[in-house]
């Protein structure tokens, strides 16, 4: 990494510039200030402000200040906050959502210890567990009350939910990313860079408060993902490089047991379908996901959004061809919504050519050994009446299987913060139940999501219901959860992999498996059921025989 020099002229006119802006902002905000201190007594009697210890310019400690929006009681926790924190009041939610609780760090700026545009100040403990080289590079600026990675956390990411180590989850797949993209504007600070990041912030803001759940990746993270800049090797790091590289190796030779394949990969009669879906953005991850398909054999499914961010010819050809594209003859794919970003899914059809349906419709069957798979398109009508759902209704009613599976992009049933449960798929759903599906595999949340065996209508059934999985997990940035859905038994997001899926005649075994290393696993086998009511199944001569492909 090439060590920054920070030109002096720079610094005069950020000073100048913060003095002005914080000092006619702190006039214009002090009745917002003080109606939001009276919120505050309400909410929860204590002190009005919180006082964080936060590593400032050239590593120097400093004490930020934000309105409290945590119950006193409840103050000790995590270091970082996640979705649904039960230690937040209500106001104060709102107060965070609105960044309100931000305004006091006004002081902070026209005491020199911040600046309006740079770098968010971090929590001493979590920036001791990041890359040293990195951290050293973006301190040598003021940290600030908006930037480039404040940006992408606040508008693509949050720690997930539920987990047992929210700290450790943050600067595992957070905080790198965050130090990278304030990198880049510590590269390129300007006047006019920083009135492009104050309109880009109140942008976020605006379209958080409005019910906005996705915003366009930050331009940053394009070069970020195409630099990868290695830290300068120390003779410390040059022996942690030497110790990585014979781990690897040993890894290598244990046929890369940390990734802890499916043990049953090397039967050369199972039957195995294997995938995942929200695959290819041009960063890394997708090659790691790709890779495990090279060490898994079977039939590759997708759940949709293939190539980030339109599904262009151009973005599969440059993405995801590289990648997952080396495992095309084996694929059977499903489209998602980035794919019909292009007009038609053209570039999807194109790609797949007969491999994904007819492009006016998208959908179609196959058999899997003693398993009927439906790929279906959640992008055009599935509901009662559509010509997807007649087709689906008379496939299975001619279907002679007893273990049914289906997949689709968007999920009927999820904890997602960005999407939550979709009742696009609702008639199709039904349908499946009523002919006793067993599994349903959806994408479109870029996280790994398993419930409990369901009706229609939401309520577990042990007995009849249908096991949803989503595994959007294919390498695209990852997805926040919000408030657990009912019945959901695992949730995981920040681990990209792939659902291996091992078919029997009568039953199924599935398991996750992440790409790298990690403690996340999950795994279990269950039998096929019949559906709910006895089901005679018309097969005559006279009737059009099965699609299959």
């Amino acid at each position: 990494m090439k060590p920054l020099r920070i030109r002096a002229h720079r610094r005069v006119s950020q000073r100048a510039f913060d003095l002005v802006a914080s000092g006619l902002a702190l006039v214009c905000v002090a009745p917002l200030l003080l109606l939001a201190a009276f919120g505050i007594k309400l909410a929860d009697p204590g002190p009005v402000l919180y006082r964080a210890q936060r590593v400032g310019r050239n590593g120097r400690p400093f004490t930020m200040l934000k309105l409290r929006t945590m119950r006193v009681r409840d103050a000790a926790g995590p270091r970082v906050t996640v979705p649904n924190d039960t230690r937040v009041f209500p106001f104060g939610d709102w107060l965070r959502r609105t960044k309100i609780d931000e305004l006091p760090q006004l002081v902070n700026i026209l005491r020199g210890e911040m600046s309006v545009i740079g770098p968010r100040p971090e929590d001493p403990a979590l920036l001791a567990a990041a890359d040293p080289a990195l951290v050293t590079e973006v301190l040598k600026v003021r940290p600030g009350l908006a930037g480039p990675g404040a940006l992408f956390q606040d508008a693509f990411d949050e720690p997930m939910p539920g987990d047992d180590d929210p700290d450790g989850t943050y600067v595992r797949t957070l905080l790198t990313t965050k130090l990278r993209l304030d990198l880049e504007y510590v590269r390129h600070a300007s006047l006019a860079y920083d009135l492009r990041l104050i309109a880009r912030t109140i942008g976020v803001i605006v379209g958080r408060l409005v019910g906005r759940r996705q915003f366009r990746e930050p331009p940053e993270l394009v070069a970020v993902r195409q630099s990868q800049p290695p830290a300068p090797l120390t003779s410390l790091s040059r022996g942690a490089l030497v110790l990585g590289i014979a781990t690897v190796g040993l890894a290598a030779c244990g046929e890369a047991h940390d990734l802890a394949l499916p043990t049953w990969r090397n039967d050369p009669d199972a039957i195995v379908l294997v995938g995942a879906g929200d695959i290819s953005d041009c960063s890394s991850a997708d090659s790691h996901t790709a890779a495990l398909l090279d060490s898994i054999p079977g039939t590759v499914f997708t759940t949709g959004d293939h190539a980030y961010p339109d599904g262009s010819p151009e973005r599969f050809q440059r993405c995801f061809e590289p990648t997952w594209g080396r495992h095309r003859d084996r694929m059977r794919p499903s489209p998602g919504n980035r794919d019909y970003f292009t007009a038609h899914a053209a570039g999807y059809f194109a790609y797949f050519g007969e491999r994904a349906g007819a492009p006016d419709r998208g959908y179609y069957a196959y058999r899997l050994g003693a398993w009927r798979v439906f790929a279906l398109n959640s992008e055009i009508p599935m509901h009662a009446g559509s010509r997807q759902f007649a087709w689906l209704r008379d496939q299975l009613a001619l279907t002679p299987e007893s273990c049914i599976l289906a997949y689709w992009h968007r999920p009927r049933f999820s904890s997602g913060a960005s999407h939550g449960s979709d009742t696009t798929s609702a008639d199709v759903w039904s349908a499946l139940y009523a002919a006793g599906a067993d599994i349903v595999l959806a994408g479109h949340e870029h996280f790994y999501e398993r419930f409990a065996p369901q009706t229609p209508a939401g309520v577990r059934d042990d007995a009849h219901g249908i096991r949803q999985i989503t595994v959007g997990t294919g390498g695209a940035e990852r997805y926040r959860f919000g408030r657990r859905a009912p019945h959901s038994e695992v949730r995981r997001t920040g681990t990209p992999g792939v659902l291996a899926l091992r078919l029997a005649d009568g039953g199924y075994e599935w398991q996750f498996v992440r790409a790298g290393r990690g403690a996340f696993a999950d795994s279990g086998r269950a039998d096929c059921h019949p559906a709910p009511a006895t089901r005679t199944r018309e097969i005559a001569s006279h009737r059009r025989p099965m699609e299959a492909r």
